[in-house]
């Protein structure tokens, strides 16, 4: 009963997270609109968004879904709500590389596409068992903390250096906090056998929101950030 509830509140928590991801959309479309219309002078939509960052989170969602697809027992809590957020990754992924259309970002994209297909491939061929027993779901887990840890301070290191937070969302990050905790109490619920996976991947991730989040106040507040922006919008003027 407690693994049913816990997982439903997460699996919930997660789908609300989704709509951050599409804030996060949402907000790239309209600073393409402004774009467009001239009320965007200084920056171009994607500004400030680490490609890193977002295809790191990609990978952390996929890792997610990819250790459920994998468990002896088929876990639907973990799975089908981290399909979603894919999809939408992937629609900000795109805009990514529309906006920059730079090598990296055609590469990160045509990966994620890549994996997305591999993961519908998987469980097809019946090898899921396999892959779980051999321990490569656990080590997909271990590598996107490992990458999304490094992905996040990219980004931050891109929020520090300019004293702007450009076309993140904020919305998404509280978002994002809520369901870290959530899966947090789910991966205890589940048992440290099963659920370490979960507890070591989502306590990285709720590191990097509320890491986040403190930068949104330190952009509006502090006396270093405003210095930086004076003296991009100097240089971009000069």
């Amino acid at each position: 009963m407690e693994y049913h509830l816990s997982g439903l509140i997460s699996a919930f928590f997660v789908s609300i997270s989704l709509t951050g991801i599409a804030f996060q959309v949402r907000l790239v479309w309209q600073r393409k609109r402004d774009y467009r219309e001239g009320r965007l002078v200084d920056e171009r939509p994607t500004a400030i968004i680490s490609l890193n960052r977002f295809f790191t989170s990609f990978l952390a969602f996929y890792a997610m879904l990819m250790y459920g697809v994998c468990l002896a027992r088929f876990n639907h809590y973990l799975v089908w709500p981290r399909a979603f957020a894919l999809g939408l990754l992937l629609v900000l992924l795109f805009e990514i590389r529309f906006d920059r259309k730079d090598r990296s970002s055609t590469i990160f994209f045509s990966l994620a596409l890549a994996l997305v297909a591999c993961a519908i491939i998987l469980p097809l061929i019946g090898i899921r068992g396999l892959v779980h027993n051999a321990g490569l779901s656990h080590g997909l887990i271990l590598f996107s903390a490992v990458l999304l840890g490094q992905g996040a301070f990219h980004q931050l290191l891109q929020i520090r250096r300019s004293g702007r937070t450009g076309g993140l969302s904020l919305t998404m990050h509280q978002l994002f906090f809520l369901k870290d905790v959530t899966s947090l109490i789910f991966g205890v619920v589940m048992g440290f056998k099963n659920g370490w996976p979960v507890l070591l991947f989502h306590g990285v991730s709720l590191t990097v929101q509320c890491s986040t989040m403190w930068h949104f106040r330190w952009v509006k507040q502090s006396p270093v950030a405003a210095q930086r922006r004076t003296v991009a919008d100097e240089l971009n003027q000069g």
